[in-house]
């Protein structure tokens, strides 16, 4: 449950929104059925799909152009709130933006759905500078194509939103990236005074191949490698 001194932590993975054919037939038929539940507002549905498996909470429908999250749909049909305190106790970003910008608060209040969008309104639990963590994030997008370049991946994938990070006391997001065997795990680095992600890398058929970054608003630092 939802309080005010912690927040429950999700099974939590990127998804990058990769080629259809990268995807097994398993996983896909499941992201599927989840976006489909979402969309047509069948909520029992979907909440069957979600407990048995957390992890889709905030992905959308393979090779589609929105990315309308199952929260993103709870905004748009305004769906009942005991729905929408499911869907963020199971772990839904609030802050996640779709493809044209709209956070699900963003679409309720457009709609005029004001008690869903109270509810949908993000909780900040890691106060980070939003013109810091921009800045952390596009370095941080930069590390990853230089990282892609080097296994000679083309970086057509949807990159991590830095402020779904600041929702959580201590969230780890896990990126993984198809072709290179591995991926990246982020999360904040602990209050010091200074904004700053820690992002360690990996090819699991490649060793030594473990990284690990410290980024600031300014630079990125190669704090250890070889580790993997």
């Amino acid at each position: 449950m939802d309080t005010a001194n912690e927040r429950k932590q999700p099974s939590c993975e990127w998804y990058g929104n990769p080629p259809v054919e990268e995807l097994g037939a398993e996983s896909l038929a499941e992201r599927n059925q989840a976006a489909t539940a979402a969309r047509a507002g069948e909520w029992t549905a979907l909440l069957g799909v979600l407990r048995n498996n957390s992890s889709l909470v905030n992905a959308f429908r393979p090779g589609g152009g929105s990315w309308f999250t199952p929260l993103h749909q709870a905004a748009y049909h305004n769906a009942p709130q005991e729905i929408v305190r499911d869907l963020i106790d199971l772990g839904a970003f609030r802050t996640l933006k779709s493809s044209s910008g709209e956070r699900p608060v963003d679409i309720a209040r457009r709609k005029g759905f004001d008690d869903c969008a109270d509810l949908l309104e993000p909780e900040v639990r890691r106060l980070v500078d939003p013109l810091q963590l921009a800045s952390i994030q596009e370095l941080f997008h930069g590390l990853v194509r230089a990282v892609s370049l080097k296994y000679r991946i083309a970086m057509l994938l949807r990159l991590p939103e830095l402020s779904v990070l600041t929702e959580f006391d201590d969230l780890k997001l896990w990126f993984p990236i198809p072709g290179m065997y591995g991926g990246f795990n982020i999360w904040l680095e602990p209050g010091n005074g200074q904004s700053a992600l820690v992002a360690e890398s990996w090819c699991r058929v490649v060793d030594g191949s473990g990284m690990r970054h410290r980024i600031t608003p300014t630079q990125v630092v190669l704090l250890e490698e070889g580790f993997v």
